[in-house]
């Protein structure tokens, strides 16, 4: 079971991470001005190494931390049965919780930390200083990026516990539900 679950957490991780990825490049390139968009990597390259940074962060975050485990402890205690509703809804809270602030924090840091290493020094003088401006792109980006990895957890979990086959005890040995 531990293994299963460990098998989903990191299949998750790498989907979300995909599609977080592509999220917060298209986001941080959305704010900029055109002279910043010539100092910067044509959209394709910046979109893909986005995307593999993302997937990198999300790969280590899941082996690191149980969050598949979490996620059905949790259900568990709502007494949530799995391939339920129910259960979905509360297994994916944890998992988009955690991985968004997690990989938020971190692929904004790096994104504002690549960006400024391509401006020349004249420009980088006149920018907000680092920490500002990264912790305003979290807050800004955060709230995106919870609701979009939410529904995508939601929808994709069952269909990776179908593929992965679910973990715990066999169905004959699971106690019913009242």
């Amino acid at each position: 079971m531990k293994n299963k679950e460990r098998l989903i957490g990191v299949i998750m991780a790498v989907i979300i991470s995909v599609a977080m990825g592509a999220l917060f490049t298209f986001l941080s390139r959305r704010n900029w001005t055109p002279e910043q968009a010539k100092m910067m990597p044509p959209a394709a390259v910046n979109y893909i190494l986005s995307i593999v940074e993302s997937v990198a962060v999300g790969i280590v975050v899941a082996l690191v931390i149980p969050i598949a485990k979490l996620g059905r402890k949790l259900a568990e205690a709502c007494k949530a049965r799995p391939g339920t509703i129910k259960f979905n809804l509360i297994n994916g809270f944890p998992f988009t919780v955690i991985n968004s602030c997690l990989l938020g924090t971190i692929m904004s840091g790096l994104g504002i930390f690549q960006a400024r290493r391509q401006m020349p020094m004249e420009v980088l003088i006149k920018q907000p200083p680092f920490v500002k401006v990264w912790l305003g792109s979290c807050l800004e980006n955060l709230p995106i990026a919870i609701i979009v990895s939410y529904i995508l957890a939601i929808i994709i979990s069952p269909i990776v516990v179908k593929m992965v086959g679910p973990g715990g005890p066999p169905p004959e040995n699971r106690k019913p539900e009242n």
